[in-house]
């Protein structure tokens, strides 16, 4: 993985991130204060950023294309085992974090654009269960995420507007 594809990779994963939290914000800053939270906010995302820089720092500078392989190099293959399952949980948890939301968000939005008695807005695991199999699926399975690039550039337009 060059550069540039290992880049856009992590502001991919950044905003994929970023876009679950902002959907939760409101709500948390509303019962609390917005100052503490927006700090709290704040200082979390410069350690996510940190990490994800130093990750791929650490990648460049021991010549490797992946997390894992970066792990082999500098811990040894024996480990393998426990970064491979906390990749896997993350991807796993993080998925389930996404279905959630997507229960809880499109059976609100179809009940306000298509009415309380359509089967959209009654209907929460047939909503989850539609957009799992038609997009979480694919992008799941998907080896090569360079066609995202233009989307995340859109989130970022989005959320910057």
């Amino acid at each position: 993985m060059n550069s540039k594809r290992r880049l856009m990779f992590s502001v991919h994963r950044s905003f994929i991130r970023i876009g679950a939290g902002i959907f939760s914000l409101p709500v948390g800053l509303r019962h609390a204060s917005p100052i503490p939270g927006l700090i709290i906010l704040g200082t979390i995302g410069v350690l996510s950023a940190s990490s994800y820089w130093m990750i791929g720092y650490c990648c460049i500078s021991c010549r490797v294309n992946s997390f894992r392989d970066l792990w082999n190099m500098i811990l040894g293959t024996r480990s393998a085992w426990f970064i491979d399952m906390t990749i896997f949980l993350n991807g796993w948890i993080t998925l389930i974090c996404y279905i959630i939301l997507i229960g809880d968000f499109t059976t609100k939005s179809f009940e306000g654009l298509l009415g309380s008695e359509h089967i959209l807005a009654k209907n929460r695991a047939l909503n989850q269960s539609v957009i799992t199999a038609l997009v979480l699926l694919p992008l799941s399975l998907a080896k090569d995420l360079q066609r995202l690039a233009y989307t995340s550039i859109l989130g970022l337009g989005v959320l910057v507007y």
